[in-house]
């Protein structure tokens, strides 16, 4: 983030018709948290445009509107979601050629002036395409150097989505997060050039701004579903489930760290268990021996109000627990086919545990190296002892 231009001052944008810009990622999660503060840089510097968020339709509620100390954050206007998932079964009946017939219409006439891949898909890219946006803008094909000098993987995950594309970005981050506020900055000076920004005006001079801060504009979440049994605060939440067989740690390996929590340290343990997952929390709390977890299963707004609750948080790659870093808890990420360098926690407070020799792999069919085994429950207990929260 060395190099980010945002914008401070909106005035010399008065004069002009509010800019729109259409941000595009379907999902999942994780994903969609990591993009968050791409959306949240672009808002910075157009705080007038028009900005809309085109999403899988489980995701949407990541993308209400959140509050800080001021308020209400203004960050996306409008939440265009899609279910993807009962296209793909039905993909050949009527109805849903209709609905995308009556999407493709929705976004055009929206008469976007630039569309945004944040997921460097096909599927996103066409979206972007079929928007009607003169500039569509995603990640470059080509892979890159690293900083430190070493062989970059390309951010864009299908390389025919690059067709699509006006504009293909490169990014030598890390991590997937500054990854995006490198596209971000990408737009926001393609913009600017559009605009035609002259040298030692005001727009001229928020361009060489200090760069903002990392923020995940999130919503509050809703505590009136969280279960009475839920500890106002000092609990610890695990997650079990990985949506991927090989990125799941040991269930005993779980319910060794429940007990050492409540035993050693006083600390309660939430389990909690995203669709179809509640078994394995059954099997951890089987698997202990003197805690006794509460299994938390809830929407996306539950699963906020109870991890603004948490004192901790300790999973695998998955969706809460990058929501959990996102919202400042501190956090312990179990790694093991996937990259923390690249996909890792995005946090104040965050370990990420991982095997040196594990083998770096994102398709969901991979077997087990037994990576995910190697990580014992006294290395995620001295993880958190490194966090400070042992006291």
């Amino acid at each position: 983030m060395d190099s980010r231009t945002l914008i401070n001052d909106a005035s010399a944008h008065v004069s002009r018709p509010p800019l729109r810009i259409l941000l595009v990622r379907f999902g999942a999660m994780g994903d969609i948290i990591h993009a968050l503060p791409a959306a949240a840089a672009l808002r910075a510097a157009y705080p007038a445009a028009q900005m809309d968020w085109l999403v899988e339709t489980r995701w949407r509620a990541l993308l209400e509107p959140s509050r800080d100390r001021e308020g209400v954050v203004h960050l996306i206007d409008h939440v265009v979601s899609l279910d993807t998932f009962a296209l793909r079964r039905n993909l050949s009946s009527s109805d849903s050629w209709s609905t995308l017939c009556a999407l493709v219409g929705q976004l055009r006439a929206n008469h976007y002036d630039i569309a945004v891949d944040l997921q460097g898909a096909i599927k996103a890219a066409v979206a972007c395409r079929l928007s009607g946006a003169p500039r569509v803008v995603g990640f470059s094909r080509n892979k890159g150097y690293a900083r430190n000098g070493g062989f970059a993987q390309p951010w864009l995950r299908e390389s025919v989505a690059g067709v699509f594309y006006t504009r293909e970005v490169e990014s030598n981050a890390r991590h997937i997060v500054d990854a995006n506020l490198d596209l971000a900055g990408a737009v926001i000076a393609a913009i600017q050039l559009t605009q035609a920004v002259q040298p030692g005006s005001p727009e001229s001079k928020a361009l060489d701004a200090p760069p903002r801060r990392v923020v995940f504009p999130l919503p509050l979440g809703d505590t009136d579903q969280l279960p009475p049994e839920i500890p106002t605060s000092g609990f610890a939440v695990m997650n079990p489930g990985a949506g991927w067989r090989s990125k799941q740690w040991s269930n005993t390996s779980f319910a060794a760290v429940c007990d050492a929590l409540v035993s050693q340290h006083d600390i309660p343990t939430v389990l909690n268990c995203g669709p179809g997952e509640r078994g394995l929390s059954e099997q951890v709390l089987t698997a202990c021996t003197t805690a006794r977890p509460i299994i938390f299963c809830g929407d996306i707004p539950a699963l906020i109000a109870l991890l603004r609750r948490a004192r901790l948080m300790i999973g695998p790659d998955t969706g809460p627990l990058h929501l959990a870093a996102a919202l400042g808890v501190p956090t312990v990420g179990l790694y093991g086919p996937t990259d923390p360098e690249r996909n890792g926690p995005y946090g104040p407070a965050v370990r990420s545990l991982r095997w040196p020799d594990a083998h770096t792999s994102y398709r969901h069919d991979e077997p087990s190296d037994g990576s995910m085994d190697a990580i014992t429950p006294a290395m995620v207990l001295a993880a958190i002892e490194e966090l400070g929260l042992f006291f």
